[in-house]
C-alpha cells in the first residue's frame, strides 16, 4: 500500500484571516510524506520505496489495462483476491496506525527546526507590540498569538492512498 500524508496547520484558529492563512500554508505547504507497506504490515525502506515510486510514477494512461489496471468498480475484487479474502478495512486499518504514527514522526522532525524559527519571529514581534499601547497592537498581538496556536496544533492528513502490486522486482540490490 501507498499511503501519502501531509502536514496540516490548525486553520481554525484563524479562519477570516487570509493574511495568516497564507503565511500557515507557506510555512506548512510541502510535497506530501509517501510510505510504502506490505500487506504483512512492514514499511518499505526509503530506497526501496523509491523504487516502487519511481514505477508507479511510470505508469502511464497510454498503458492502461495492458500493463497496469485501476482496481475500481468491476476490476476491485482482485484486491480482495490479493488478499485472500480478508475484509479489506481488516487489512489496511493496522497498516495505516502505522503508517500514520511513522508520518507523524517522520513529519514532526521534518516541521521542528522551520516551526521553531517562525515561532522565535513571532514571539519577537509580538514582544515588539507590546510596547505599543494601541487598539492595531492589541489586535496585532492577538492575530499573532492565534498564528503560534495554529502552528502549534499541526495534525496530519491522509492526501492518498493506493495499491501498488507489482509481479516480480528484485529490490535486494
Amino acid at each position: 500500500f501507498e499511503f501519502a500524508f501531509k502536514a496540516i496547520p490548525a486553520f481554525e484558529n484563524v479562519a477570516g484571516n487570509f493574511g495568516l492563512m497564507n503565511r500557515l500554508k507557506n510555512l506548512f505547504t510541502r510535497k506530501p510524506l509517501r510510505a510504502f507497506y506490505g500487506l504483512d504490515g512492514t514499511r518499505v525502506e526509503r530506497d526501496h520505496a523509491m523504487v516502487l515510486l519511481t514505477i508507479r510514477k511510470s505508469l502511464d494512461n497510454s498503458n492502461r489495462n495492458r500493463t497496469w489496471w485501476n482496481l475500481t468498480d468491476e476490476k476491485a475484487g482482485f484486491i480482495s483476491e490479493a488478499l485472500d479474502n480478508r475484509q479489506l478495512e481488516a487489512v489496511i486499518d493496522p497498516i495505516f496506525s502505522a503508517a500514520e504514527v511513522f508520518a507523524r514522526e517522520r513529519l514532526s522532525a521534518d516541521l521542528s527546526d522551520r516551526i521553531t524559527r517562525e515561532a522565535e519571529r513571532i514571539k519577537e514581534q509580538i514582544r515588539r507590540l507590546g510596547k505599543r499601547n494601541d487598539m492595531q497592537a492589541f489586535q496585532e498581538t492577538t492575530n499573532l498569538q492565534m498564528l503560534l496556536l495554529s502552528m502549534a496544533n499541526w495534525r496530519i492528513e491522509l492526501d492518498g492512498i493506493g495499491f501498488l502490486s507489482v509481479n516480480t522486482i528484485d529490490l535486494s540490490s
